[in-house]
This record gives C-alpha cells, sequence and structure tokens, in this order.
C-alpha cells in the first residue's frame, strides 16, 4: 500500500517560514497530529508521500508565487499564486499535477489518496478527478456549515458572503465524491452517512510520544487554558468563571490567539490573577500545561457544532498529566469522561464551585487522576495505534 498525503505539516528546513503564517495558530494542532500520523504509518512499514499546502493569505508572502522545494522525496508541495481566484486555481493544477505524476510513478492497484484539508476545494477536485483507481478518502476535522458559519460570514465583506455560499455547496457537492470518510467524532459520522452512505471511520485524532514530557515536580495553583482565542470556544465564560473564584492564591493562565485576545487582556488588567502568556510554541504550551494543577475547556454544549468536532486541545491536555475538567459536548466520546472532571451545566456559579472543589483535593489525587488520563490517551490514541485502525480500514475498503 502507497499513500499519497495532502496535509500541512512542511519538512523541518520550511518550518520556521511556516511559523510566521498568521494562519500557523489554527495549524498547530493539525500539523502535530499529522506528523504523528505519518510516523506511525511509516513505522508499519507503509510508503507515505506527504502533500503539503502552505497557507498563505492574500498578499501575506513576499512573491505573489508561492513554491517551496522539497529536501525529502517523500514530500511534494502544492505551488500557487497568491491572488484572489488565481490561488484556487493554480492550487488545483498543482494539486491535480501531483497526483497524476504520482499515480504515474507507482501503478499499483492499492495506492491511497487521503486528504486532511478539511475538504479544501481545489484539493478534492484535483484528486477527484485524477485518482483514476486509487482509493480517496478525506479525513474531516470541521464540517463545511461549521467553517463557513454565521459567524464567519460575519467577519467577510459583501463580496466575500456572496462567494462563499456557492462556494460552500460546491464544496460539499465534490466531497460526495470520495470513495471513503474519516469523521473526528461519533456525532459527525451519525450525521454525514445519512448523505454518503459509504465506508466511515471515526478516529479523534493522535497524541504525541510519552517521550516528549519532562516530569514536573514543582505545581503551580493555576487553572491553565490553551487554543484558540475564539468566542465560541467559550473563553468569555472561562474568563468569568474564573472571575467568581474568590481565592487569591489561585491563577487562570490563558495562551492562544484569536479575536478575544483584547478581552483577555481587560479582564487580565481588571484581576492580577489572570495571566495572558500569547501565542507560544507547541513545546512551551507543553511545558506550562504540566505546571498548571488544572486544564480548562468550556465550549458551550448547546452550541450546535460541539456536536461534531472532537476538541484537538485535548489530547494534549490528557497527555499532559495533569487533570482536566471540561464541559460534557457530545462530540468527545463516553470513554474518554471516565478520566475527566466535566460539568453538565453551563452555570458559572456552578463551574467554579466545581474548580475550587477540585484544586482543594490533594495534590496526589489529583496526580493519580492525571496519569490516568495519560495512560487512557496513550493506549487509545497512540500514533501505532491510530495507524493500524486505519490501515485495516483502508484494506477492508480495497479487498470491496
Amino acid at each position: 500500500m502507497r499513500i499519497l498525503y495532502f496535509c500541512y505539516c512542511p519538512e523541518e528546513k520550511h518550518f520556521a517560514d511556516f511559523e510566521k503564517l498568521e494562519y500557523f495558530p489554527t495549524c498547530v494542532g493539525a500539523i502535530v497530529q499529522s506528523r504523528e500520523f505519518i510516523q506511525g504509518l511509516r513505522e508499519q512499514g507503509i510508503d507515505v508521500t506527504v502533500c503539503c499546502l502552505v497557507p498563505y493569505k492574500h498578499g501575506e508572502s513576499q512573491s505573489k508565487y508561492v513554491q517551496y522545494l522539497a529536501v525529502d522525496e517523500r514530500y511534494k508541495y502544492i505551488s500557487y499564486f497568491n491572488l484572489p481566484v488565481m490561488q484556487e486555481v493554480s492550487s488545483f493544477l498543482s494539486a491535480y499535477g501531483i497526483v497524476k505524476k504520482w499515480l504515474k510513478d507507482f501503478c499499483e492497484e492499492d495506492n491511497v489518496i487521503l486528504v486532511a484539508l478539511n475538504n479544501y476545494l481545489p484539493v478534492s477536485v484535483a484528486v477527484n478527478l485524477a485518482k483514476k483507481k486509487a482509493v480517496s478518502l478525506t479525513y474531516t476535522q470541521d464540517l463545511t456549515d461549521d467553517l463557513y458559519s454565521d459567524f464567519v460570514l460575519e467577519q467577510m465583506s459583501l463580496a466575500k458572503r456572496l462567494l462563499v455560499k456557492p462556494y460552500a455547496k460546491i464544496t460539499k457537492a465534490v466531497a460526495e465524491k470520495y470513495n471513503g470518510y474519516i469523521y473526528v467524532s461519533g456525532k459527525m459520522s451519525e450525521k454525514m452517512n445519512v448523505l454518503h452512505k459509504k465506508p466511515e471511520m471515526v478516529l479523534e485524532g493522535i497524541c504525541e510520544p510519552a517521550d516528549k514530557l519532562q516530569a514536573m515536580q514543582d505545581k503551580k495553583n493555576a487553572v491553565m487554558y490553551a487554543g484558540s482565542l475564539h468566542k465560541k470556544y467559550g473563553i468569555r465564560k472561562i474568563l468569568e468563571t474564573f472571575s467568581r473564584i474568590d481565592r487569591q492564591d489561585v491563577e487562570l493562565w490563558i495562551c492562544g490567539k484569536g479575536e478575544m485576545e483584547d478581552e483577555v487582556r481587560r479582564y487580565s488588567a481588571r484581576d492580577n490573577r489572570i495571566r495572558y502568556f500569547g501565542f507560544l510554541s507547541h513545546n512551551e504550551i507543553i511545558e506550562l500545561e504540566q505546571q498548571a494543577r488544572l486544564l480548562i475547556n468550556l465550549r458551550d454544549p448547546k452550541e450546535e457544532y460541539t456536536k461534531y468536532c472532537f476538541p484537538g486541545k485535548m489530547f494534549d491536555y490528557m497527555l499532559s498529566g495533569t487533570p482536566v475538567y471540561t464541559t460534557r459536548v457530545e462530540g468527545i466520546g463516553d470513554d474518554y469522561y471516565q478520566h475527566l472532571y466535566f460539568t453538565n451545566t453551563y452555570s458559572e456559579d456552578d463551574m467554579s464551585k466545581d474548580i475550587c472543589s477540585i484544586l482543594e483535593k490533594e495534590q496526589s489525587e489529583l496526580d493519580a487522576f492525571g496519569n490516568s488520563a495519560k495512560d487512557f490517551v496513550l493506549n487509545k490514541a497512540s500514533r501505532t495505534n491510530q495507524a493500524h485502525r486505519f490501515i485495516e480500514f483502508v484494506k477492508g475498503m480495497i479487498r470491496q
């Protein structure tokens, strides 16, 4: 089996350029998980060629033509003109050429093309036009309707809004052409299978190996959130909930980037217990997560999108060995909640009491609970386990 894998995962040589992109903060989780997935597949003897998209926004690149040269022969890069409309057209042509050449070089019956770019239309069209007998799959982290939600549309100009609706409609139509689907939550699978009725699997994500962690002896009495600072992710709810905690010996640490940054800074200016670290590297985040006593994620369970996504930060959270407190959302499988502190309400008063109650526990009890979560996620979502599950799923498709 050979796999051509479209994703956001550049070689180390080009990673510094990727980190400068405005889009980088939203890609960090996808990059980490793709890197682990690729390694897991290769460890099981699968020949993986990586095709990377480096997503500059219009006008962000120094040159109008974005082109990266691979160091490793198992890497390819999508080239494109960084101009409106031309970006999509040239990305399609580049991806189409890459697929055609790859299939010509490897004329086998069990070639597999996997797209993990959230149904990015130019790549989806290219793959499904050029695939011939290859099996094409899409690994969907977010539904198209959520990517182009009313909130997202509100941030766009009128001209873009008029274009986005037909663009999203075409994207969903092209997604029907894939041979199989991989989803990050069971609820997403339930919803989409009604439309596609094709082979599918649920793969929530992949966690990093535990050997990347360093033992932390000194814990700070801090509650921590790390991730995108977007309104829909409950950032204001976290701030308001913490503000109701009447204890001066507890801090709230927030790391990330997004439209809620200014609001986080305002809360921090009013309450010296709230510390905003800004956008940190992945390694710095992991180190802080190990220093905190509790990690937090308070998405609104009533929001429809929470059914159809699995918060990628949960893998880093649980891997850290620090206990996690979260709202109970349907996108996270029931087996995870045995290893999480959770709430069934979205009341700031109730959640602040929960947090205080958790922080009053002995550190030894918190460590035991956090280490149980770490062991669980290492076993369930290791790159070895997830790669094996994926390979068996694809073999089943090929035999059909």
